[in-house]
């Protein structure tokens, strides 16, 4: 696992901008399955369940590689962007948090949110946070992957804003190239909330895996325009408290396949 910030380089990369009043959503009302029947997948991209191997052998939180089962669902093709969720907080009353030192611009991901805030959005579209396991398999590409380290290619710079190319902010969702599902941005732009606690990996074989069952820390996917390229890997993980929110953190949701 990299650890991924610099207090000297860019100061404001962690600025904590975080609800004051977040909603908190049970385990049991994650658990349940939200039919596409009653979410809007115009956006999303169905995603073939299948099984593959989770893990790399880079760092010990990604060991030990097993396998892993997840069943279809659809996801998000985007990250959610700072214009979707404006829509979110007219429609419910709600302010929107401090804005980063660029601004409130709608094409960009939404950023400066905790876990929470993102569970909350999710549960007004009625869609969910991703799993961890459906996070890694939709970034490898599930049954059409071709085996990059990345989401999409070997190259990063096809695929990612990183702290090489991003000029010190998250870009407009769907520049780079898209991974082989056509889903943009899993690597870098923003790190993305899963829905999992934060603990390590079980070697035996798993179905639909939902993280530790105890832990204070969420996990997080995909590096951002912050960080080097070794965080972008598909298999890179880091986690954060589920109170916590940057600018350099977003989201995308998803929908269980009927």
């Amino acid at each position: 696992m990299y650890f991924l910030f610099s207090f000297f380089i860019l100061p404001f990369a962690l600025s904590f901008f975080v609800d004051g009043s977040p909603m908190v959503a049970t385990a049991t009302t994650l658990h349940q399955p939200i039919s596409h029947a009653l979410a809007d997948t115009s956006k999303m991209i169905f995603v073939e369940g299948g099984t593959y191997y989770r893990g790399d052998y880079s760092f010990e939180d990604e060991m030990p590689v097993h396998e892993v089962e997840v069943s279809s669902f659809y996801i998000d093709k985007y990250e959610v962007t700072v214009g979707e969720y404006k829509q979110y907080c007219e429609s419910v009353g709600k302010e929107m948090p401090n804005p980063p030192a660029w601004g409130w611009k709608d094409s960009l991901p939404m950023t400066n949110l905790n876990w929470h805030d993102a569970v909350a959005y999710a549960q007004w579209c009625n869609k969910r946070l991703p799993t961890e396991a459906e996070w890694e398999y939709a970034a490898r590409g599930g049954l059409k992957a071709q085996k990059f380290p990345y989401a999409g290619d070997k190259y990063p710079t096809k695929v990612a804003w990183f702290d090489k190319n991003s000029a010190g902010s998250p870009q407009r969702v769907g520049l780079r190239q898209p991974n082989e599902l056509g889903i943009y941005d899993m690597s870098g732009n923003v790190w993305e909330w899963c829905y999992d606690r934060y603990g390590p990996y079980q070697n035996e074989k798993q179905i639909n895996p939902r993280g530790a069952e105890h832990g204070l820390n969420r996990v997080l996917r995909g590096g951002c325009w912050f960080t080097n390229q070794g965080t972008l890997r598909v298999a890179n993980r880091y986690y954060h408290p589920e109170s916590f929110g940057s600018n350099t953190i977003g989201f995308r949701l998803v929908v269980d396949a009927e």
